[in-house]
């Protein structure tokens, strides 16, 4: 079995100096998921009331089995604004996640989250 270790802090850090890597549940976490947004993408992903997500294994590495992008409509146009890595594929881990990331944002507009399960 493989071991993703904890994330150092600073590859928590994205190119702008402002934290990219929002929430890790950690390496102790067999249901672990990782979080990633900026901080304009804070207020867009806040901001928006309809998210649409996608997720690929393809891209995923092990120990990691999805990978999932948060799309948003600002100005008529898509635009991914968050990322998740998970390290399962259930129902139960995707409401997790979902939930984490609202409660990060505080009190969000999103009324719907589109999702293709497959």
């Amino acid at each position: 079995m493989s071991v993703f270790r904890d994330i150092p802090e600073s590859l928590k850090i994205g190119l702008d100096k402002n934290r990219f890597v929002q929430y890790d549940s950690g390496q102790k976490d067999k249901n672990r998921y990782i979080i990633c947004y900026n901080t304009s993408q804070h207020y867009l992903l806040k901001g928006s009331r309809t998210w649409i997500a996608d997720g690929t294994c393809k891209i995923a590495f092990n120990p990691l089995k999805q990978f999932y992008i948060i799309q948003c409509v600002v100005v008529n146009q898509p635009y991914t604004l968050a990322y998740i890595f998970l390290s399962g594929k259930n129902e139960a881990l995707y409401f997790e996640a979902f939930s984490k990331l609202k409660r990060l944002l505080g009190n969000t507009s999103v009324t719907y989250i589109v999702v293709d399960f497959e």
